[in-house]
């Protein structure tokens, strides 16, 4: 029997080990994030050589740095000959200072969001062999955006994430609902999943239920497989009590969407009210948590996986024949 028992204990220890083998191969990518921070490049700007310092950021940033002053700070090109003028205007407001204060205090050092960023790196070149790892930097946007996304680029608007408690987010009319998800936590997955949307594009317009339901959840599930340590509370931007919410109403979640004919429903309005943010899913009662469909989205595409071990995360990303991925998620609500 101890024999026995000796070789059960290591037949484990060795399945054990070719697991962990197996799951810690993406750490043999070589990728490496380090951001730039174009938040404190402007902060510390000299206004005394300005010209020679925006030549320097336009070389640095490149396409970025125009549509960031263009587009988000708005204070069009650096080009024009009243830029530094607006520039510094701008960098003076005292809503813009405060915002830049409180940023330099919460991220002087943003080492864990670099560590966090190349792990996940790590795991996408991994799952996406090939692809373009995106260039990272941070920004100050005057809470106009938390994440802007271009062909080579993920920028990270650092003043949406100063914490739940920061006072000026109330005054600047942000809702109390939305409040709790502008945290430092909500940086990694805000970003990888920005990312993984405009990789693989969807047309709220054109499509159904649905559709909109399993593409967020393959949006989730992505971030999930990036970030396999995440919090589910911090992934959907919800608190304990809302993720029990939608565990103990998942069927009947997905009874009252069969019963009303909504799965199929290509109404953008009443899609919208049932995906999109807000303080609680609309069609569904107050204690519900808005976007309750994407998370029983998430569980259908956990439930695809599981039964479908031949895909890989690069097929689920790519497929978007929705109807026949949940038929073969076997999901039953």
């Amino acid at each position: 029997m101890n024999n026995i028992r000796l070789i059960i204990i290591v037949l484990i220890i060795s399945v054990l080990s070719s697991c962990n083998k197996e799951n810690k191969s993406w750490e043999n990518e070589s990728v490496e994030i380090k951001i730039d921070r174009l938040d404190q490049d402007l902060y510390y700007l000299n206004f005394d050589s300005l010209y020679y310092e925006i030549d320097l950021l336009n070389n640095k940033y490149g396409d970025f740095f125009e549509l960031y002053n263009q587009r988000v700070l708005k204070v069009g090109s650096s080009n024009s000959k009243s830029y530094g003028e607006y520039l510094q205007g701008k960098i003076n407001d005292y809503f813009i200072h405060q915002l830049y204060k409180e940023l330099n205090n919460k991220f002087q050092d943003i080492n864990w969001l670099e560590s966090e960023l190349t792990n996940a790196f790590k795991r996408y070149s991994m799952h996406f062999p090939g692809e373009y790892i995106p260039h990272i930097v941070t920004f100050m946007g005057g809470l106009n955006q938390s994440i802007v996304v271009t062909d080579s680029i993920l920028a990270i608007g650092l003043d949406k994430y100063l914490g739940s408690d920061f006072e000026m987010y109330l005054s600047a009319g942000f809702y109390k609902y939305q409040i709790p998800k502008m945290i430092p936590e909500k940086i990694p997955s805000d970003a990888l999943k920005a990312w993984a949307s405009t990789e693989y594009y969807f047309d709220e317009l054109e499509s159904d239920l649905l559709a909109a339901m399993l593409y967020n959840g393959k949006l989730l599930y992505f971030v999930k497989t990036l970030l396999p340590e995440i919090e589910e509370t911090v992934l959907m931007g919800y608190e304990e009590q809302e993720i029990k919410w939608c565990e103990y109403n998942q069927w009947a979640i997905w009874e009252y969407l069969i019963d009303e004919k909504l799965l199929f429903s290509t109404n953008y309005k009443v899609n919208q009210k049932l995906t999109a943010d807000a303080p609680f899913t609309a069609l569904f009662n107050r204690e519900s948590p808005a976007r309750a469909v994407n998370w029983l989205g998430l569980k259908i595409i956990e439930s695809y996986m599981k039964h479908n071990a031949d895909v890989n995360l690069k097929t689920l990303m790519e497929d978007n024949n929705y109807q026949l991925i949940l038929k073969k998620s076997k999901f039953k609500g």
